[in-house]
């Protein structure tokens, strides 16, 4: 009777938490494995990141020196005896277009 019942919405119930917690180890080894992939790619967002921000940092650096570096060609073409031509420092800007 009631015992038996009993047994059977035990076993029932058992039967209902194994596959739930199957379901549960699946679903959360999916998350783990789509976590690590985010932090993979949150990982070479920061690199790349740092990389555009050196680029940056040397492209303006260049800009900088150019200016400098184009007196230097011209002072250095003048007493070789070859700045016959126009100075290069006429072409030059001290920064990029844009």
């Amino acid at each position: 009777g009631n015992l038996r019942r009993a047994e059977t919405a035990v076993t029932g119930a058992a039967r209902t938490l194994r596959q739930a917690e199957t379901a549960l180890r699946r679903a959360t080894g999916a998350r783990d494995a789509i976590q690590d992939q985010v932090d993979g790619i949150e990982a070479e967002l920061i690199d790349v990141r740092d990389e555009l921000t050196e680029q940056a940092r040397r492209h303006a650096q260049a800009w900088e020196d150019l200016p400098g570096l184009t007196e230097a060609l011209d002072t250095g073409r003048r007493a070789e005896g070859l700045g016959d031509g126009p100075s290069l420092r006429g072409t030059v800007s001290s920064a990029p277009a844009r």
